[in-house]
């Protein structure tokens, strides 16, 4: 078993935290980096001090910093993964580690681990699953399934995630651990916070890109639709972009372009949009968990999602669900969100008690518990 008598020394590399400034996967990682350094006899070993990351840099008391200041050039990314990954190597042949946890998919490290147990994350299974939608699947995550071949463990967001990945590879079951996210601090609005941006009065609330398996082009005559009978209401995406002609051309035919809104929100605006949102919407095909169910459920936002993929597993009973392949559904279930206070109380309540499922100190218990189990040497 790795490490029982003197403690665990958990090592991460930089790769995520070198190539995206701010997203998902780099903020759950970050969380984790977090609750482990506060674990007794948990030791993080981070071999690198520059990165673009600004959730890694926002937690207290962590030794990194932002990589040549915070300008942009091209090739910034390229030249830090570059210097990073080289102490990472330099990391991995000193071995002063008991357990690797890669960051994301970099076959290139596995040679140096020397029997060394490694653990990889595998957030969702999507260029596998819909490879027709990328321009060039084969890119979006290369060396996946050579890590998930060489790890002594893997982890898996979801059930579904894990279920996708065991149907895809051919993977044991028995090496894959679920472990869910959890709920980040950051991402509650506290009461009586005044918003950095002005927002309408009322207001659906779409969250992060909208291309692709997204699916917002699959919803958006419909949503058009209810916005032009119900003048009061306005549609607010969150992220993803500006939005393109073709986004907004069903908006413009409704007659309501005007009420059809791109914010790009800190992580305190983006909680009190949740919170003062007539519903989130959430269309997508396919996640590999879908951490915005977990805010919108913080914050007291009615949760409208789309039946498939893991939502069902993410948010059970505590949202209502619409089927994107009759699109006529949403505007079904939009409609009763809207107009029956009864169950946006229902949904509220059930929201707030769904979230307390998810936290960082018990994906973290979970964590450990899965690299304490692994052997010294794989």
């Amino acid at each position: 078993m790795a490490a029982l008598s003197r403690g665990m020394r958990v090592l991460f590399d930089d790769h995520i935290f070198s190539i995206q400034r701010h997203g998902g996967v780099s903020r759950c990682f970050a969380e984790v980096v977090t609750e482990l350094r506060a674990r007794p006899g948990v030791q993080v070993v981070l071999p690198f001090r520059q990165v673009i990351n600004s959730h890694l840099m926002d937690q207290p008391d962590l030794d990194v910093r932002g990589f040549l200041g915070g300008g942009h050039f091209p090739g910034k990314r390229s030249l830090l993964r570059a210097h990073n990954r080289r102490l990472v190597r330099r990391a991995l042949g000193h071995g002063a580690f008991d357990v690797f946890h890669q960051t994301f998919y970099d076959a290139g490290l596995i040679d140096l681990l020397h029997g060394r147990p490694m653990v990889v994350t595998v957030h969702d299974m999507a260029p596998e699953l819909m490879p027709e939608i990328f321009p060039k699947p084969e890119e979006i995550h290369p060396g996946k399934r050579a890590l998930c071949a060489a790890a002594a463990a893997i982890v898996a967001v979801s059930a579904h995630t894990k279920a996708d990945l065991v149907r895809l590879y051919g993977v044991d079951p028995a090496r894959v651990e679920v472990v869910h996210h959890g709920l980040s601090r950051d991402a509650v609005w506290v009461p009586g916070r005044r918003a950095g941006i002005a927002l309408p009065d009322r207001f659906l609330l779409i969250v992060g890109r909208r291309d692709g398996y997204k699916n917002f082009a699959g919803v958006a005559r419909r949503l058009a639709a209810l916005l032009a009978r119900r003048p009061d209401l306005h549609l607010v995406c969150v992220g993803g972009g500006h939005l393109q002609d073709e986004e907004r051309q069903p908006f413009l035919e409704a007659g309501c372009a005007t009420r059809l809104h791109q914010r790009t929100l800190a992580a305190a605006d983006l909680a009190y949009a949740y919170a003062h949102a007539a519903a989130f919407v959430f269309p997508s095909l396919y996640e590999g968990f879908g951490l915005p169910i977990l805010e919108s459920f913080a914050n007291g936002c009615p949760a409208v999602l789309s039946d498939r993929s893991c939502f069902p597993e993410i948010a059970a009973d505590a949202a209502v669900y619409f089927d994107p392949a009759t699109p006529e559904s949403l505007t079904e279930v939009l409609e009763r969100v809207l107009d029956d206070g009864a169950l946006r109380h229902r949904l509220i309540a059930d929201g707030r008690r769904r979230v307390r499922d998810f936290t960082w100190p018990g994906a973290t218990d979970r964590l450990l518990a899965l690299y304490r189990r692994l052997p010294a040497r794989h």
